[in-house]
């Protein structure tokens, strides 16, 4: 098989060959979502009340949450975001 560039198990990672070095170059392609995850965690560390009302929302519906918004990284880091950021006042 003659790789040139692409995608490869998923989309989890992009690669492509330098033809001149003979090798390959992978790049993790979620590094968007990660950070937007991570930034969701420290914002509920700085925010209690978003994180109770996290908590309060998932005693609830756990796993229709699961279900619906843990399909994806896209969709987890933007759930997560959008909980870790709600105006509670």
């Amino acid at each position: 098989m003659n790789l040139k560039s692409g995608k490869w198990d998923d989309n989890l990672i992009k690669f492509s060959v330098d033809a001149d070095k003979n090798c390959a170059t992978i790049k993790k392609v979620y590094e968007e979502e990660a950070k937007m995850f991570c930034d969701a965690i420290k914002s509920f560390a700085e925010n209690p009340d978003a994180l109770e009302n996290f908590e309060s929302y998932l005693s609830f519906t756990f796993g229709l949450w699961l279900k619906k918004y843990v399909n994806t990284p896209e969709n987890i880091a933007s759930e997560m975001m959008n909980f870790a950021t709600i105006d509670m006042q």
